[in-house]
């Protein structure tokens, strides 16, 4: 909270003049009789509509961005044809607004999202001429179940070779719009197409959700 309290007759050469606003430097005299001034970062706000009581102003930053970033600390789970969440053990940070259940990440209020995933992946059979691609999503429940979020999807391939270990990797940036409290956002992968066996990189796959503005 910030007291704004009204000031005494003053004068100024240099004022813009908005109706009844007037914005000033904080080092001049801007602001007329009965009129409240506001100083915020060096500069007056002079009105006769602002409330001498006082003003709210948002402890958040002006974007309300809040931050999740985390990962799987253990890995080594084997990529199947069926998609599998990805194990966020270890989160980096959390604040307030986010729930991490075991990779699944409550958000708790709408607003757009700025989500960034990576995949990290580990072949651990290396019978040359094996192949397989791999594919990773995002996918959001509102409420009735998960659905892939549309334009969320990527994927790499993979040849395998004797005696060496291929460490592909895939990942997406997707802005997400999420109009429903309590919405729940998770990575999935999946082998979609191939033979080739692999697994999930320990400490190399991770999840960063940024909200950028609420709804």
């Amino acid at each position: 909270m910030y007291n704004v309290s009204p000031q005494g007759p003053l004068t100024s050469s240099s004022l813009t003049e908005f109706n009844d606003i007037v914005v000033g430097h904080e080092n001049s005299n801007d602001c007329k009789n009965g009129q409240t001034v506001l100083r915020i970062y060096g500069s007056v706000i002079c009105s006769q509509n602002i409330s001498t009581k006082c003003l709210k102003i948002d402890s958040e930053p002006t974007s309300g961005q809040r931050i999740f970033s985390g990962y799987d600390s253990i890995g080594l789970t084997v990529i199947s044809d069926n998609y599998q969440t990805l194990n966020i053990d270890t989160n980096v940070i959390i604040d307030t607004g986010y729930i991490n259940i075991f990779g699944e990440i409550l958000i708790v209020e709408p607003g757009v999202y700025d989500v960034f995933y990576h995949l990290q992946f580990q072949t651990f059979n290396n019978s040359a001429g094996k192949y397989g691609s791999i594919s990773g999503r995002l996918e959001l429940n509102t409420g009735s179940g998960f659905n892939t979020i549309v334009g969320s999807g990527s994927t790499c391939f993979i040849i395998e070779q004797n005696g060496n270990l291929i460490n592909p990797g895939t990942g997406k940036e997707v802005i997400v719009n999420i109009t429903i409290p309590n919405s729940i956002l998770k990575v999935t992968f999946a082998r979609i197409a191939g033979t080739t066996t692999c697994r999930i990189k320990p400490e190399e796959s991770s999840l960063i959700i940024k909200r950028l503005r609420h709804n």
